[in-house]
């Protein structure tokens, strides 16, 4: 083209980006939920990985000072967020003082209504804890914690995806 001319020939089309994320955290009380006295958790590895389990590449982070983690630039589907288990603490169960309980296995991230700072994780092996699959896209919940990020629509991002933790024998 030169200068004045238009053409009218291309067409570009915009796909919304998504982001998901929240809190890692000590659950003090083994309840299964984020609440006075628990403390978060800083320097925690967090993996995303696509809705079959696998992994994707440069989709990993650490936990800030506050527990929080944030994965962006995502497009919609289904994803699930592995969490390093840190040293000396197991899965929260959501019953005090034992192993089992209605947060192990956790509730689905997805469940109606979505919950936010309850736990989300289910010990997948002696390392590293999981959540269910998350579907990114239509429908996502608004007015969750965002940490310290909110640079999205709150309706293009989850942060409901917390993890909870306590130590046996506390």
């Amino acid at each position: 083209l030169t200068a004045g001319q238009n053409t009218h020939t291309y067409d570009f089309g915009f796909v919304p980006v998504y982001a998901l994320g929240n809190k890692v955290f000590e659950d003090k009380n083994n309840n299964g939920v984020f609440d006075t006295g628990d403390t978060p958790i800083a320097n925690v590895a967090v993996k995303l990985l696509t809705g079959s389990g696998a992994a994707i590449a440069g989709k990993t982070t650490t936990t800030d000072a506050n527990g929080h983690y944030y994965f962006a630039n995502l497009v919609n589907g289904d994803y699930i967020v592995e969490v390093t288990t840190p040293a000396g603490l197991v899965s929260s169960s959501g019953t005090n003082a034992s192993l089992s309980g209605t947060y192990e296995p956790a509730p689905d991230p997805d469940g109606t209504p979505k919950l936010d700072n309850d736990d989300n994780g289910t010990k997948f092996d002696a390392t590293v804890t999981r959540s269910k699959a998350i579907s990114l896209g239509n429908n996502l919940p608004a007015g969750e914690d965002q940490g310290n990020v909110a640079n999205l629509p709150d309706t293009l991002n989850d942060y409901t995806v917390d993890f909870g933790f306590f130590r046996p024998g506390s």
